[in-house]
């Protein structure tokens, strides 16, 4: 799994995670600033409930009951996106205005690619507007196989 690429965009997501939620009123507590800290370097493709919880242990932080509760209140705040897979396992990946990417999800190994595509970004905002929709959100998401190398 690839964390974001760039700084500034990490502390843009954060930035903006951290006030959406001082304007609810919850407070920054040691296991929220945590998760937030751990999605805003590791939260842009799929992460697992399971390697987020792992991951905060390793750290001495939090339990697996308050990382499944806080990691349920980011998704109703709209900090995050869950996507259930095949293999019935939640993931996890940031959500916030401005930022779209797609997945390939390969059916044989369960690995997950994200990748963006400027024409695909196209026909969605085209079919949108033929419509008579103004997005607010959308899921891309491909599952096939692997049969080659593709391009980055």
């Amino acid at each position: 799994m690839a964390g974001t690429r760039e700084p500034g965009e990490r502390d843009r997501w954060l930035d903006w995670a951290q006030g959406r939620l001082a304007r609810t009123g919850l407070r920054a507590g040691a296991v929220r600033v945590a998760l937030l800290e751990l999605l805003a370097r590791d939260g842009d493709c799929l992460i697992s409930a399971q390697q987020i919880v792992a991951r905060l242990a390793a750290r001495g932080v939090g339990s697996q009951a308050s990382v499944y509760r806080l990691l349920d209140q980011f998704v109703v705040l709209g900090l995050l996106r869950r996507v259930v897979g095949r293999d019935g396992l939640a993931r996890y990946e940031k959500a916030h205005p401005g930022h779209s990417h797609y997945h390939l999800v390969d059916a044989r190994t369960g690995a997950v690619e994200p990748f963006t595509d400027a024409r695909l970004e196209a026909a969605i905002a085209g079919a949108a507007e033929r419509h008579g929709f103004q997005l607010d959100r959308y899921d891309v998401v491909l599952h096939g196989v692997r049969v080659r190398g593709g391009a980055a």
